[in-house]
């Protein structure tokens, strides 16, 4: 990602919901040093566990949530890859390169 990127406010909206541990998280997924311009990257449990000062077992629960109740993610195990859904509308990227990117990313 680039330094000094801005978040649009539309991640405030997205996380209204959320309690704070989990906003917190989310946050991270969407700043960390690992992010790049099209929200899909490279990433371990054991490096956000380390960076956020977290178990492993609290990582995976984070991810799990953020998968499965939130659908704010996807996380491949095998390749270590989390996409953020939604990564155009937080960062205003058009929505229609953000519909070409998840149509490529996900046809594997």
């Amino acid at each position: 990602m680039k330094t000094g990127q801005m978040l649009n406010t539309y991640f405030w909206k997205s996380a209204s919901l959320m309690n704070r541990e989990d906003k917190l998280f989310y946050l991270y997924l969407l700043t960390n040093s690992c992010t790049n311009h099209i929200g899909i990257y490279q990433i371990t449990k054991k490096q956000i566990a380390f960076e956020l000062d977290y178990s492993l077992d609290t990582v995976t629960l984070l991810m799990d949530r953020f998968t499965e109740q939130y659908n704010l993610i996807h996380y491949n195990s095998t390749t270590l890859e989390l996409a953020i859904k939604k990564w155009g509308e937080i960062y205003s990227l058009s929505l229609l390169k953000e519909k070409e990117i998840w149509t490529i990313y996900f046809q594997n």
